[in-house]
């Protein structure tokens, strides 16, 4: 989801388009805290012809939402964070849709635990298209 402030020109739409961000101020977690969805951030600019105006670097995404609701960029967060909500940002889903990451999970042993079987029964019913191995 993309976090903007809640006033922004783009507010009003239901759905941003990606090419609509071109010279917008951007807010995005430093490369080197994630690496993959950071380069997957940059191609989906690169793939609309264009390239992120990154204003400022921030973590925790909790600061990236601080800091559109004080109006100094816009960037993306998660669906989880986007549904907490905050006061003086609206969120919005973009096109092409945003990067996403996959979800693993491990554990020491031949077997889970029963607790982190119930944990992995609970994330499937959020996410059904998880594919279990």
């Amino acid at each position: 989801m993309l976090a903007l402030p809640e006033h922004h020109v783009l507010a009003a739409q239901q759905t941003i388009s990606v090419r609509d961000l071109d010279r917008q101020p951007f807010l995005m977690a430093p490369r080197e805290i994630g690496p993959s969805i950071h380069d997957r951030t940059v191609a989906l600019f690169r793939n609309e012809g264009i390239s992120p105006h990154i204003v400022q670097y921030v973590t925790p995404m909790t600061t990236l939402v601080g800091l559109a609701a004080a109006g100094t960029g816009v960037g993306f967060v998660t669906e989880g964070m986007a549904n907490a909500g905050r006061p003086g940002v609206a969120f919005r889903p973009v096109s092409p849709a945003a990067p996403s990451l996959p979800v693993a999970a491990a554990w020491a042993g031949s077997l889970p635990s029963v607790t982190a079987e119930r944990f992995f029964e609970v994330v499937a019913s959020l996410e059904p298209e998880l594919d279990e191995r």
